[in-house]
Parts: structure tokens; C-alpha cells; sequence
């Protein structure tokens, strides 16, 4: 969801929504919220990893969950991370979202 907006956690007063990869650039790892489809699946040892999307873009979370099907939408919060690779010599960056909850819409 490189264009999709989230909007931080924190207290009671809803904070301004930013770009995932706005805060991602800056280094920041906030808890944030985000909400779209179910996608893609991809299991891990201990939780899954699932991609959601919305019109703006897709993110993929990791969650300690397995309860997560495809079609489904979710509202999730989580803290922004980001995970640098190197292949071949050539250097990556991901950004994903670990799950800390789900929100009941």
C-alpha cells in the first residue's frame, strides 16, 4: 500500500492520516491502522503472512494468526516495519506491517 493511507494509533483523538510510504522514507515505525481485502496467503512457521489491498495499493502483514481467508476484509493495527535484503549484490527494502490486533468495524 505504497499509496494507501493510514492513520497512526495513539490515545483517543484520531491522528492525520499519512502514507505508508511516507512514514517508511522517514525511518518511522509507528502503530498504525490500515483496512483492505485479503489477497494472497503465504504461511511461516509460527503465524502467516497475508497481502491486503484497497484501491490504493497492497501491503503484506505478518500475523502470529492463522484465522485470515482469502476475500476477506480486515482492519488491522500494527507497527510499520521495514526489512533490507541484499541479493546478487543488489540491495532491497520491504516495508510490511506486523499485526498487533484486529478492529471490529
Amino acid at each position: 500500500m505504497d499509496g494507501e493511507l493510514a492513520q497512526p494509533a495513539g490515545g483517543d483523538r484520531p491522528r492525520p492520516l499519512a502514507r505508508v510510504e511516507q512514514l517508511a522514507k522517514a525511518g518511522k515505525t509507528p502503530k498504525i491502522y490500515v483496512k483492505g481485502e485479503v489477497v494472497s496467503l503465504s504461511p511461516l512457521l509460527s503465524g502467516l503472512a497475508y497481502e491486503i489491498e484497497d484501491a490504493t495499493g497492497s501491503l503484506w502483514i505478518q500475523s502470529q494468526r492463522r484465522d485470515v481467508a482469502l476475500g476477506e476484509t480486515l482492519h488491522v493495527q500494527g507497527i510499520l516495519r521495514r526489512r533490507n535484503t541484499e541479493v546478487a549484490g543488489l540491495k532491497f527494502s520491504e516495508v510490511y506491517l506486523e499485526e498487533r490486533r484486529r478492529v471490529e468495524d
